[in-house]
């Protein structure tokens, strides 16, 4: 595997994108029946509207990463053989697909998906009491502002550069270990609640 080139890799990521996309399109009308039937509202009172909205625009900017992928690969494979073929095409990093690529997938991980709603578990499981919530959105913010100062240092590559220049590998190291930090201190405070008393069982009822 290691003596697989560029091109081979991305061609290769292009068809597993596609696979899981087609998954994660059936999950995604899977997850809008469970949380809009009749029996769920019929259990709560009500639509959960903040995961009814967080998964359509999950899935909205997961198919517009799909879509701009393919088009990339589209280009790679097939409009740029006399101009150096897909290799050269792919290690141009700071054209404004890739940037618009890098943001999309920095918004769904870390904004949205990975530490947003685990966030706003959080709250509601301390009974949407904004204390606990405090550090978590603070650590969730400098995660945020991390992952975006990384997408713009691939904006700032010089020819010749790669995705391991200084600035962005720093960026790359603070945005992850900001997310793991803001995903052991949630889970951490998650773990602490008294799950076992009647209170727990009550705002799991209505909430989740």
């Amino acid at each position: 595997m290691s003596d697989l080139s560029l091109e081979t890799y991305k061609f290769i990521a292009i068809w597993v994108e596609a696979i899981f996309w087609g998954m994660y399109t059936v999950l995604f009308g899977i997850c809008m029946y469970v949380l809009l039937s009749a029996r769920k509202r019929c259990t709560t009172g009500t639509v959960n509207k903040p995961f009814l909205a967080t998964a359509m625009v999950l899935y909205f900017l997961s198919t517009i990463h799909f879509l701009n992928d393919f088009a990339r690969g589209y280009i790679g494979f097939l409009e740029y053989g006399d101009k150096g073929g897909p290799k050269k095409y792919y290690e141009e990093i700071s054209v404004w697909h890739y940037l618009f690529r890098e943001a999309i997938y920095m918004t769904i991980k870390q904004v949205i998906a990975a530490d947003a709603l685990l966030v706003y578990r959080l709250y509601i499981v301390w009974g949407r009491k904004k204390r606990f919530t405090a550090a978590p959105l603070v650590l969730l913010t400098a995660t945020a502002v991390f992952g975006y100062l990384t997408v713009w240092g691939f904006s700032r590559v010089e020819p010749g550069q790669n995705d391991h220049a200084a600035s962005i590998y720093h960026w790359a190291v603070g945005l992850f270990s900001l997310s793991l930090v803001t995903n052991v201190v949630v889970t951490g405070l998650i773990g602490k609640f008294p799950t076992g008393n009647y209170l727990a069982v009550e705002l799991h009822s209505q909430y989740i």
